[in-house]
């Protein structure tokens, strides 16, 4: 499912840009010159489209995945940004598309009529049934997402079909699919997403009556193009409940989930941060329960070289040649990475109530470092590493944890610094020497 969602999302977005017009008395007569135009490159870019009908005021056709390497840098083209990997576990998808023109603009229903080729090899019977009932949902058109837009190409809406089916598997298993209320809304600028606004009720995948389930409910996102790369952007998401369920395993779940990543590119550079917390935080494997309150995480990543992101996203990750090229080139403008936060406030361990803990670090790889010397002697890259990390927890914490086999072994190599009842590590990697506290190991 997690393949179709990717296909669904994919072709929307790319289906969102290239749909504009601009009003005139031959308001229809120009629109269906700019799609025709956009489908005519599609056929050069990795795409086979196939026309079933058209009038004056309607057209329909299907759009299917041929050569994902090709289709790559249409979808960049296009604000998506997507491996060569991801792409190819797409291949062969196929979407149909039913478009309306009028003077208000035109809108669109995109859906799938075939799943990617690999769903399709190497099965058995029981992937043949399943297969079926998919193949039979897509005829039904149950995976539809309908967009409107404005006769300027400036402004968009829309929303994804509600989801309620089930499959049904061997031994009287049943799978359950459920979407309510998926909308999104959004503005154009010079035929790409300038903004976008999501809001969904609920998404929810349930197995056998409750003895697998997954859900996610209110879910509200925002995504802002702030310049003129693929990365200059800014989003916000928050989801107020995150649950993965099973009456065998155990449960996971987060409440109040916010997230918010910013990026800006530079003279070929990029700086991306991240910024997420959530209220609670529960694990339970049917005897054991931890519950993290407060969570928060902020991460940054500076000077990343924007054609060297781009080649590791295209590049098969087999080609190890390509691959170190690549990386070579990644560092060598001083890439770093910063953990700015990761804090917990409390915690329930073995239904005991505790104070958390704050961590932050930093890495810094030497820009003359040699990854291919590197895989040859993975100790000389600690000589072209400079990283520190700081770990602050309170004594009921450290206490708790002081018990654990791993965490025990730590406590025999190395003393925390304690202060007020927090018990310190700071931890520092420079020019090949470990300091802990300032000392080094032993």
């Amino acid at each position: 499912m997690k393949k179709i969602a990717l296909g669904l999302l994919g072709l929307l977005l790319a289906g969102v840009v290239y749909y504009f017009a601009f009003g005139s008395k031959q308001l229809v007569s120009v629109m269906q010159q700019k799609l025709d135009t956009e489908l005519t490159q599609m056929k050069t870019q990795g795409f086979s489209v196939a026309e079933a009908s058209k009038t004056d005021t309607t057209q329909h056709f299907s759009i299917t995945l041929d050569n994902p390497e090709k289709a790559l840098p249409y979808f960049r083209q296009k604000g998506l940004i997507l491996t060569l990997e991801e792409l190819e576990e797409l291949n062969g998808t196929k979407m149909g598309a039913d478009v309306t023109y009028d003077l208000s603009g035109l809108s669109f229903d995109l859906y799938p009529l075939s799943l990617p080729l690999s769903f399709y090899a190497n099965t058995d019977e029981k992937d043949k049934k399943i297969l079926k009932q998919l193949d039979a949902m897509m005829t039904k058109k149950v995976f539809l997402v309908h967009t409107e837009v404005s006769h300027d190409g400036t402004v968009f809406h829309g929303n994804m079909k509600d989801i309620n089916q089930t499959l049904y598997l061997e031994d009287n298993i049943t799978v359950s699919i459920l979407s309510n209320h998926f909308d999104f809304k959004g503005v154009l600028e010079d035929n790409k997403i300038k903004e976008l606004k999501q809001t969904a009720e609920s998404l929810a995948v349930e197995v056998d009556n409750s003895a697998f389930t997954f859900l996610l409910q209110g879910i509200h996102g925002t995504y802002t193009s702030t310049g003129s790369t693929l990365y200059d952007y800014t989003s916000q998401y928050t989801i107020q409940t995150f649950e993965i369920k099973s009456s065998t395993e155990g449960s996971f779940l987060i409440d109040g989930l916010s997230m918010q990543a910013d990026s800006s590119a530079k003279d070929g550079l990029s700086l991306e941060t991240l910024k997420a917390q959530a209220k609670t935080i529960q694990a339970q494997d049917g005897i054991d329960e931890v519950q993290l309150k407060d969570t928060k995480l902020a991460i940054k990543l500076d000077n990343l070289d924007i054609s060297a992101l781009e080649k590791l996203q295209t590049i098969n990750p087999d080609d190890t040649k390509e691959m170190e090229i690549a990386l070579q080139q990644l560092i060598s403008k001083s890439a770093t990475f910063t953990l700015t936060n990761f804090s917990v406030d409390t915690l329930t361990l073995e239904k005991q109530n505790l104070n958390g803990f704050n961590m932050d670090a930093f890495l810094a790889v030497d820009k003359d470092l040699n990854i291919s010397t590197l895989q040859a002697n993975p100790i000389l890259g600690l000589n072209s590493i400079k990283t520190n990390l700081n770990l602050s927890l309170s004594k009921a914490l450290f206490e708790k944890l002081s018990v654990l086999p791993d965490f025990a072994l730590v406590g025999m190599l190395v003393q925390p610094e304690i202060k007020n009842d927090v018990y310190t590590y700071r931890l520092e990697l420079n020019n090949g020497a470990v300091l802990v506290n300032g000392k080094p190991i032993q």
